[in-house]
């Protein structure tokens, strides 16, 4: 890929380049939600989410039973 911007020249190769079509711009779907899907991130907010609610839980016991 040739940019003139070299910021846009170490983009990951899932992002596909803008297509225009006259005043219409067709945007791949993992430009326009603005990342990717994998790499794994919705498990490490599941397993740190459950993990504050334990956490949450032992403090709650420990002050308050």
């Amino acid at each position: 890929m040739t940019t003139d911007n070299p910021a846009r020249a170490t983009r990951a190769p899932e992002y596909k380049p803008v297509e225009h079509h006259g005043k219409e711009v067709d945007e791949p779907t993992t430009n326009a939600r603005q990342g990717v899907e994998n790499h794994n991130v919705r498990y490490v907010l599941w397993i740190s989410t459950g993990a504050v609610v334990v956490l949450f839980g032992i403090l709650y016991l420990i002050f308050f039973a």
